[in-house]
């Protein structure tokens, strides 16, 4: 307004960045009294003109996995102020406190957000920072990254068959999360068996064909997955584990034994047949015996086959396989043979020779003897003797500590037939027949006088032969009398009845009987009446006659001859 000070509006060239500035002022201009002026230069001035950009966003990792971080890297194209985090957008993570050394690189540690699996992130600078002209700064975003820090997991691990025995298979299906890497047979443990390759179509779902081990019985495994798996993007997995399976293919086994060692035929021999475990379905048909019937007993582990012995020689017994299955299924296996010799009871056999010869009144003594050709055998028993005809109650034999013995009367006189009983107490007998031949000897018969020994009276001799054996023939009296017991003088009568006479008063009457029996023993016996003979008053001997005619008035005469 004095024209000694001047001002104007200085605007700076756009998008200019230059430290070093003047203004000049030319000698173009003269002051009032028309004196040309000198030049002049301002001070130096600086000029920035250029907004701050970024020049790069940059992640070192751009697939971020599970425990993994990458350094956030920001560039602006000049230095920067009022710039911090919170002027930075971070998709699934977060960032570190934001440094630099120069305001112009700025770096940050980037963390993924965890259990997350998102393909598209960037990280966006916003336009909130400035230079340190102050001049506005403009946005950036980085390239994509991945993040996948979700781990895979084992969604389920099955297998179709829960109780598997010998020779079944089951397919064993592990199903993850998502689609795995890096998978493969020895990243799974199998209880009690193997699979085969896993194979899959998708890598989410896994299969594979399990075999259990042979010859194994576990009630308890499972299927184990470890975590040694990762998913495409390198995450490591989490160990799984199936439901429990049984494995039983173990086949039961037999052994067959006996606690007996030399049976006999007729006798009876139990085997014990032992399965290893509980099994059904063996009959008695299944036991197979060679040498001998059978009969069988029992139920699950444990049976008995009672065995009866057909002839000397080789028992056999035989269990075949699968003839009777365990709980699971599984069919037992062949059982070895079991064998043992069978020793047929043999009867006795008499040595002794029979004594076939006895006398009547005179004892009769035979020892008894015989053989076992079992003697030595466990089973044998010591011979007993029995008389089985012979030797009935009453009889005259009988037999007692293997003698055979007794004293035959004359009703045993002749052939008597024994049988004897050898027995071995094992069930075997022998019988020893013969006839014992008894010979008779004479017993003395006796003759004795019956009747009054008495003048008149008549006597009557009886014979009695003792030993029964019979009299055919006839019998021969002699009766003869005595007045001194000593002279005996023949009466002259040989019949069995004498009656004494009046001569014979005061005597003593004596009678021999004289006869052969039957057995041709000629016997002689005598008897000697009791006493004399006593008198007994005779009657009168003669007669009476009467002579005359028998008429009135004629005269009759008796005359007599009376003694």
């Amino acid at each position: 307004s004095n024209d000694i000070t001047w001002t104007s509006t200085y605007t700076p060239t756009a998008d200019v960045e230059d430290a070093t500035n003047v203004l000049t002022i030319g000698t173009g201009y003269t002051d009032t009294a028309g004196n040309a002026g000198a030049a002049g230069t301002s001070a130096n001035y600086v000029i920035d003109g250029v907004d701050p950009t970024v020049s790069s966003v940059t992640v070192s990792d751009t697939t971020l996995l599970s425990g993994e971080t990458a350094t956030l890297t920001i560039v602006f194209s000049e230095a920067v102020a009022a710039f911090a985090n919170a002027d930075v957008t971070i998709e699934s993570g977060a960032i570190s406190t934001l440094a630099s050394s120069d305001s112009i690189t700025w770096t940050a540690t980037l963390t993924p957000t965890a259990d997350t699996e998102d393909a598209t992130n960037t990280i966006a600078v916003a336009a909130s920072y400035t230079d340190t002209a102050g001049n506005a700064g403009g946005t950036g975003t980085s390239a994509n990254y991945i993040v996948e820090t979700q781990a895979p997991s084992v969604s389920s691990v099955t297998v179709s068959d829960t109780a598997l025995k010998a020779g079944d298979t089951a397919t064993l299906t592990i199903v993850f999360s998502e689609a795995v890497a890096a998978f493969a047979n020895e990243d799974v443990t199998i209880g009690s068996g193997a699979i085969s390759t896993l194979a899959s179509s998708d890598s989410i779902t896994w299969t594979a064909t399990l075999t259990p081990t042979a010859d194994t019985e576990d009630a308890a495994n499972t299927v184990d997955v470890a975590a040694s798996y990762t998913d495409t993007a390198g995450n490591a997995g989490a160990a799984g584990a199936s439901s429990n399976y049984a494995v039983d293919t173990l086949a039961p086994s037999v052994t067959i034994t006996s606690s007996e060692s030399n049976p006999a035929t007729g006798s009876t021999l139990d085997v014990t047949i032992t399965f290893s475990e509980s099994v059904t379905g063996f009959v008695v048909g299944e036991a197979v015996v060679s040498g001998g019937s059978v009969s069988l007993s029992g139920s699950g582990a444990t049976y008995t086959a009672t065995i009866t012995p057909t002839a000397d020689g080789t028992i056999t017994v035989d269990v075949a396989a699968d003839v009777a299955t365990d709980a699971a299924g599984n069919s037992n296996t062949v059982a070895t043979q079991f064998s043992i010799v069978s020793d047929q009871n043999d009867a006795p056999a008499f040595t002794s020779t029979p004594v076939e010869s006895a006398t009547e009144d005179v004892a009769y003594s035979y020892t008894l003897t015989a053989t076992d050709a079992d003697d030595g055998d466990p089973n044998s028993n010591t011979i007993t003797f029995t008389c089985t005809t012979g030797c009935s109650s009453g009889a005259w034999l009988s037999v007692s500590s293997g003698v055979l013995s007794g004293t035959p009367s004359d009703s045993e006189v002749g052939d008597y037939p024994v049988v004897l009983t050898a027995s071995d107490g094992s069930g075997g007998s022998s019988t020893q027949s013969f006839t014992i031949t008894t010979t008779n000897v004479n017993d003395a018969g006796s003759v004795a006088i019956s009747g009054t020994v008495a003048e008149d009276s008549a006597l009557t001799a009886t014979v009695t032969d003792a030993d029964n054996d019979g009299v055919s023939d006839t019998y021969v009296y002699a009766w003869k009398s005595s007045s001194d017991f000593i002279t005996w003088t023949s009466i002259g009568t040989d019949s069995s009845t004498y009656t004494p006479t009046q001569t014979d008063v005061g005597k003593y009457i004596q009678v021999t009987a004289s006869y052969t029996d039957d057995d041709g023993a000629t016997e002689s016996h005598s008897a000697i009446a009791s006493g004399t003979v006593s008198n007994v008053n005779d009657n009168p001997t003669g007669s009476v006659t009467i002579s005359g005619t028998a008429t009135e008035d004629q005269v009759l005469t008796a005359a007599n001859t009376l003694a």
